[in-house]
């Protein structure tokens, strides 16, 4: 039963504005794409966040955020454009852009594992190198530079990596290899820039 206060012409014409409202898809205010896969049998997850002043890319093998650092690039880098270092045949390894040395990394939460900050270094900058390119494999040779809009916002990213087991040190280094090339592919993966 209709409230008195509303006549049935009224009624048709605030359904049909709701159905307008609901049929209506919009695209969302910040875009998110995430993933999850088992490296080496740890769970491991990528999410990444676009914003207005900022691209947020989250890592974790441990379920936590980790360290968050905020990675800028000058904007002389727009001038450059970028190298791609060449796949390797007998490591996993893809093709991916070379970063800058001028990248700066600045720490905001958290610290980085003293043991692994170089590990940790790789990881930030070789993130970086993949938001502010927008490069995924196919990128043709001719489109290799920087886009003034993506370089000139920092990436934050947050990094959590389980421990590699103990191992010999050649293992360790050829799990590390895979890691690190199974975590570039989802981080290209979730491309939200």
């Amino acid at each position: 039963m209709l409230p008195r206060c509303i006549r049935p012409a009224r009624c048709e014409q605030v359904s049909r504005q709701m159905a307008d409202s609901l049929c209506r898809v919009e695209a969302p205010i910040f875009p998110i794409r995430q993933c999850a896969r088992l490296i080496h049998s740890v769970h491991t997850e990528v999410a990444a966040h676009s914003y207005s002043d900022r691209t947020l890319v989250i890592v974790t093998q441990t379920g936590k955020i980790g360290s968050l650092t905020q990675v800028t690039a000058p904007l002389s880098s727009l001038e450059q454009g970028f190298e791609v270092a060449p796949g390797s045949k007998d490591a996993p390894l893809p093709a991916l852009p070379v970063p800058y040395t001028s990248l700066q990394l600045v720490p905001l939460l958290s610290s980085t594992p003293p043991d692994l900050k170089p590990l940790y270094d790789v990881y930030l900058n070789q993130v970086a190198m993949l938001v502010f390119t927008g490069f995924t494999p196919d990128t043709p040779s001719h489109l290799r530079s920087c886009n003034p809009d993506r370089i000139a916002k920092p990436v934050v990213i947050g990094l959590a990596l389980a421990c590699l087991p103990n191992t010999t040190n050649e293992d360790v280094t050829s799990l590390e290899r895979s890691r690190f090339s199974a975590i570039m592919s989802m981080v290209m993966e979730c491309k939200v820039w």
